[in-house]
């Protein structure tokens, strides 16, 4: 349960942060967009704010929410944190760093990338793969959280790292499916607090102490 004034902010911010990043996301499936073009600065910008809110707000749910998802929980938490903290480092690159260098010479951002930030994406992948099946886990083996958004987040995130060896946006379709899952774990975390705070309500005062 989201049960104090702290924990429900970092619903609220895990919550806004997916949906700003879908945002950010789904454009990316229907127009296939240049890097030098302006809906790909915006869009980089868009995921850019998202994914601070789901920083700020993700270990408070994941881990404060009152479910006891353990020591899988927690290393699934870290792991996903850290992949929307790299987010941070590489959606500045899509909205500043690749459109001047598409305007200075489109031969540079035509190409793969450089080995050095393949690497860093592979990285990131990984941390999305290992946070997303770890934290799902945790939750199906949970007795309090929604146990279908753990189910989401394992699929989106083999999902998302699949779509690295492919051509196309099956990538951002897995990281889209992590979102729903994060946005439905903390839609189903909000009602537990609505309805303890209920049933406190009507209990006498000398049984709630």
């Amino acid at each position: 349960m989201l049960s104090t004034p702290l924990k429900r902010l970092s619903g609220l911010s895990l919550l806004a942060g997916s949906v700003i990043v879908i945002v950010g996301i789904v454009p990316g499936f229907f127009v296939d967009s240049g890097p030098a073009d302006t809906l790909s600065v915006a869009t980089a910008l868009i995921r850019l704010t998202g994914a601070m809110l789901v920083v700020l707000g993700l270990p408070g749910v994941s881990l404060g929410g009152n479910q006891r998802t353990g020591v899988l929980g927690l290393i699934g938490s870290v792991c996903t944190s850290l992949f929307f903290l790299m987010a941070l480092a590489t959606e500045p690159i899509f909205a500043f760093v690749f459109p001047y260098l598409a305007v200075k010479d489109p031969s540079l951002v035509s190409g793969p990338p450089p080995a050095p930030l393949f690497i860093f994406f592979t990285i990131d992948g990984l941390m999305l793969l290992i946070g997303g099946v770890l934290l799902g886990i945790a939750i199906l083996r949970s007795a309090t959280s929604p146990r279908w958004s753990g189910l989401a987040l394992i699929i989106g995130a083999l999902v998302s790292f699949a779509g690295g060896f492919f051509q196309g946006p099956i990538g951002d379709l897995g990281t889209v499916i992590v979102l729903i899952g994060l946005i439905w774990l903390t839609i189903g975390l909000w009602p537990k607090q609505a309805d303890a705070t209920a049933s406190a309500a009507v209990l006498p005062a000398s049984v709630r102490g």
